[in-house]
Order: C-alpha cells, then structure tokens, then sequence
C-alpha cells in the first residue's frame, strides 16, 4: 500500500439514524505548512462517500462541492454520510468532516455511474471526443516521458512521495497571455505529476488531491519573492468527467497532467478564482519512451475543478496547527 493510499484510508464505525459514520486520520504527511492540504482533506470524505455507494449501483462520484468551514486539524477524524435522495441514474450525498464534535467541512455530492455499459438502452448518450473539431484536445504538447523531473513547491510536506514536471510549451501559453497591450491577461500554469511509489494509483480521491496542488501563478506572480503565505481554500468544486485510466492500458495509472488558470484577484484578503483541469497521462515522467503520433487525442480529461481561494500571512497557518494541537493534548474526537 503506497504512502497516498495508507493515508486516505476509511473505515465504516457505525450508523446513527439515516447517517453512517466513517472514521479515518489526517496525517502529517500530506500538509501544507502546518495543515493538511485542502485536496487530501476532501479526498478523505470522498472516500467515505465511495464505500457508502460501493456496493449501489450509482459507485461513482460525478459531482463534488465542498465548503471548507474551518481548517483540517490532523489526527482522527469523522465523516458523516447521508442520502438525500436516490434515483435510477444519479443520487444526492451529504457529507461532513468532523473533528471534536466540530464541522470542519461539508459537502454535496452527486453519485452515478461512469461505464457506459451501464447506460440504459432510451438515454441520449452522446460523446464529445476527438476527431470532432470540437472536441478539447490535452492542452500538453509534450509527454511526460520526454520531460525531466522538476522541484516540487516549497511548503508541500508531501514533496518527497510527488514526481512533477514542467510542459514549456504551456509557459509559452502564458507568456502570450500577458504580453503587454495584446494579452487577454490572468495566467496559465501546466505540469505533469504523479505519485513516487508505483503502488499509489489515480483514484477519485487522488484526483482531488492533485485539484489542489498549486500553487496559483496568478497569486505568485503579484507576491514578492519568497512569500511568507498561505493560500487556504474556501471552495472548492470538483467534477469527474472520465473514468480512470486501467492497469495494463496505455495511459498511466499513477502520473496525469494538471492545467491551471486564474483570471481574477480582488478584496477582501486576495480572493481568487482557480479552474484546473486534469489530463491523462501516456507515461511516467522522465523515462524516455517514445509515443507514436496522435498520443494528444487519445488523452482523456479526468476531472474539472474550480476553487475559490483566499491569501492570508503564513503565520495564521501555524497558529491553525497550534491550536489544534494545544486543543488536542486535553480531548478526544
């Protein structure tokens, strides 16, 4: 079991009325400064979410909306899942991450299923994907396998078990977007990434974690060099839009491509908006191998996602983690 895999996982306790209970821990590792990344903490309910709906025939989240209420403490945790509302194709769950009888964030989410086996015969199930013209292609030009390893963020206490990076040609993109009198403006940022150990696989909770790796290039690029802040999520919205790659194929099940965009910074506390896209990958970085042509349309988007983000001093960060640890040395959860 890969680090990611050991981390994220749930387990059922117990059912109270029409709520089940799933427990797990947020662990060290997968922090940001002092506190537990905003994706690895949404892919903890995700998970809860994905063992209430395993054995339904809706297992598949295809819509996700989480509010972050209060920051993630780490150590144990709860998750209470509930039906809202259940139909022949898709169904309604809420889910909240409880720590010491404390909300710290809630969701909704939409579950159906992503096989399109399992379509009925009288639905309308049309598919947009290359060779139509209007198909989105990977924005990636260059695969993973011909790129050399990049260094990760700083910040990111997860650095050692990522892989990632960069494709030029998406600098170039940026570069044009802010051309002086001929941009449209805001910026774009691509980098292909992937977990270290070939054991941690892209699952829907994965997907939510490499949602939120960052760091915003529009934040980063109007901060002064070395910053000393925090880029807390308030938001975020994440939509599946194709099944994850299977072993033995020829995309990657453990390395994909993340496409940032942000066009927008206001008052108060910096608000700024975030969409990423998340792309198959035909390889592991660095390792050589040559793709035939037409590798770009053969690429799927995995995930769409869109944050809403504020930047605080890294100092309320710390003081997060401190008092959640002071708070934990005299409770339970």
């Amino acid at each position: 079991m890969g680090p990611f895999t050991e981390a994220s996982q749930m387990r059922y306790s117990h059912t109270v009325g029409d709520t089940k209970v799933y427990t797990g821990n947020a662990h060290r590792s997968w922090t940001v400064g002092a506190v537990p990344q905003g994706g690895y903490v949404l892919g903890l309910i995700i998970e809860a979410c994905v063992q209430h709906q395993a054995s339904t025939k809706l297992p598949d989240p295809l819509h996700v909306t989480a509010h972050y209420l209060k920051p993630t403490s780490l150590g144990p945790l709860e998750v209470h899942v509930r039906m809202l509302k259940s139909g022949q194709t898709l169904c309604n769950i809420t889910a909240e991450l409880i720590q010491k009888g404390t909300t710290k964030v809630t969701t909704q989410s939409i579950f159906g299923n992503m096989d399109p086996a399992a379509a009925h015969p009288s639905e309308i199930t049309m598919t947009l994907e290359p060779p139509s013209p209007l198909a989105r292609v990977t924005p990636f030009h260059t695969p993973p396998s011909a790129c050399s390893p990049a260094k990760v963020f700083w910040g990111l206490n997860f650095k050692q078990h990522m892989l990632n990076a960069y494709d030029e040609t998406i600098a170039e993109r940026h570069d044009r977007l802010t051309a002086a009198g001929t941009g449209d403006g805001g910026t774009e940022q691509g980098l292909w990434a992937g977990f270290v150990d070939p054991s941690d696989k892209l699952s829907p909770s994965a997907l939510a974690f490499f949602a939120d790796v960052g760091p915003n290039k529009l934040a980063v690029s109007v901060l002064p060099e070395d910053p000393q802040v925090w880029f807390p999520t308030i938001v975020m919205s994440l939509e599946f839009r194709a099944p994850l790659p299977r072993e033995g194929g020829s995309l990657s099940t453990r390395t994909l491509g993340i496409m940032m965009a942000s066009r927008f910074m206001n008052a108060p506390q910096s608000r700024h908006d975030i969409s990423v896209e998340l792309w198959t990958a035909p390889g592991e970085i660095g390792e050589g191998k040559e793709l035939r042509e037409g590798w770009r349309e053969e690429q799927r988007c995995l995930l769409v996602a869109h944050q809403m983000a504020l930047i605080v001093p890294a100092a309320v960060n710390v003081k997060h983690a401190q008092k959640s640890a002071g708070a934990a040395a005299g409770s339970k959860l």
